[in-house]
């Protein structure tokens, strides 16, 4: 099995990350922020704080299932699916994200007595069904792109490109990638991109994630605009 999961891709993006969080800080507060004194009220922190409340079971279950969820994608490919251990091939990370939300559905509420942690209506009103609608988008263009074949023509028109240097093909992905995403959702882009991309790989025999894998990446480099999630 050679797709990628979450453990392999949280073990190549968590360096990477870490490393972008420290230039982001460094400039910020080297170019912004030093020498600026801001004066905070205690007793206004305190309050807020103290407004929490304490520390209950159903905010523990949550944590729990949180933690749970998180335990199930990185360890998915080595314990999950491995035919040595479990081998439940079946389960991606959607199924385990899907189940750690049912899960809540399910387990009785000790501050709401005779409801479950989450309920419907709850849920009804508290998700963000416009962000939904952009994902969901997002996957159908994506269809539409893959079933008109109009991925494998864009794939066949771009395959001139690797003639390039491979340097000079990362560049051009990350800036057209960078550049789109700043006006749509970076995952109705990925969806869009993706395929295109892998259509150029088979074309012309270049490993998809040399193209594939920085086009990932450029599309979470978006901060300008409203739509650039």
């Amino acid at each position: 099995n050679n797709a990628v999961s979450a453990g392999d891709w949280f073990s190549f993006a968590c360096p990477v990350s870490l490393l972008l969080v420290s230039l982001a800080f460094m400039t910020v507060y080297l170019v912004f922020v030093r020498g600026v004194v801001i004066e905070l009220d205690r007793t206004v922190l305190e309050a807020e704080y103290a407004g929490l409340g304490p520390f209950n079971r159903d905010e523990g279950v949550v944590a729990a299932v949180q933690l749970l969820q998180i335990f199930g994608w990185l360890s998915r490919k080595d314990l999950i699916n491995n035919p040595d251990v479990l081998g439940l091939t079946g389960v991606d990370d959607a199924t385990i994200a899907c189940g750690a939300a049912v899960l809540l559905f399910f387990v009785p509420s000790i501050k709401r007595r005779g409801q479950t942690i989450l309920g419907w209506d709850v849920a009804q009103a508290h998700l963000p069904w416009g962000v939904f609608l952009i994902m969901g988008g997002g996957f159908a263009l994506a269809k539409g792109f893959i079933e008109s074949k109009l991925s494998r023509l864009i794939g066949l028109r771009l395959a001139d490109a690797t003639s390039m240097s491979m340097l000079g093909i990362t560049y051009l992905i990350t800036s057209t990638i960078c550049f789109l995403t700043e006006v749509t959702s970076n995952t109705a882009t990925a969806n869009v991109m993706l395929p295109i991309l892998a259509s150029v790989a088979t074309e012309t025999l270049t490993h998809p994630l040399a193209l594939m894998l920085p086009a990932t990446v450029a599309c979470s480099f978006a901060f300008l605009l409203p739509a650039a999630t």
